[in-house]
């Protein structure tokens, strides 16, 4: 899985030019998307597909603040496979454990920036597994 792991910028844009409302949501994604992941595993093993969808839904409305847009696609593409296309939904959910496990990896490396600390940055994740520095215009 490649793309736009995490961007600073678009993160704050999303969060409706609001700073402290992007690192409280991306703070929080954090926190909880470990418990989510696990919520998910476990229906999908007991092939509960409306909590897999509920429980993508949810998480689709912090990760929508936070820049992170290949665990953003991974969440809508795991919550429309509920609706349309169950036959993909593990595949859907293994993307977005790896979309996870790659922006925790990335956070972990270079932490959540402050926002005094904030730079017009943001990387992307080559098909190699590289990370690929992007400086914003």
């Amino acid at each position: 899985m490649s793309g736009l792991i995490f961007d600073v910028q678009l993160g704050i844009k999303q969060a409706l030019d609001m700073p402290d409302l992007w690192r409280k949501a991306i703070t929080r994604l954090m926190a909880e998307f470990p418990d989510t992941l696990a919520s998910i595993e476990s229906a999908f093993a007991e092939q509960r597909f409306a909590d897999i969808r509920q429980q993508a839904h949810y998480q689709a409305g912090t990760v929508v603040f936070c820049g992170t847009p290949m665990l953003q696609r991974a969440i809508h593409a795991l919550e429309f496979a509920c609706i349309y296309t169950p036959d993909l939904i593990e595949e859907r959910v293994e993307e977005l454990k790896t979309a996870f496990a790659t922006l925790e990896e990335f956070l972990e490396l270079h932490g959540i920036p402050e926002v005094k600390d904030i730079l017009p940055i943001a990387y992307n994740r080559k098909d190699s597994g590289d990370l690929e520095e992007r400086v914003q215009d």
